[in-house]
């Protein structure tokens, strides 16, 4: 007869970390060192999708008006707790239908949220 396993305990942190992998932070940090650049001064690592076939304006011009929102959230809300969050990503128009969309640091689609768990 087999002996039945025991239940082993994730913690939060480890459960995080199977799913998401290393945070972001600490993926730059790592390429930074082993990067010829990663002395120079203001030198950042950014991740971006490229889609194509598309026309990205009506993306970007929703991230314009997410920015405008955030900057009188924050002008007309004093208290940041009472803000909402918003997180304005770049967006980049490179032709009449193709453009970059910056990722979302530390961030996993539903579909490789599901795919790991």
């Amino acid at each position: 007869p087999s002996v039945p396993s025991t239940p082993t305990l994730t913690t939060y942190s480890t459960l995080l970390d199977k799913v998401y992998g290393l945070p972001w932070s600490t993926k730059c940090e790592q390429i930074r060192r082993a990067s010829p650049y990663g002395h120079v001064k203001g030198w950042k690592l950014a991740s971006f999708i490229m889609k194509a076939g598309e026309d990205i304006r009506r993306e970007a011009l929703m991230m314009q008006i997410i920015s405008k929102l955030r900057d009188w959230f924050e002008t007309d809300i004093p208290v940041p707790s009472q803000r909402p969050y918003l997180r304005p990503y770049t967006i980049m128009c490179v032709g009449g239908d193709a453009g970059m969309l910056e990722c979302l640091a530390d961030a996993k689609s539903v579909d490789e949220v599901k795919k790991e768990t």
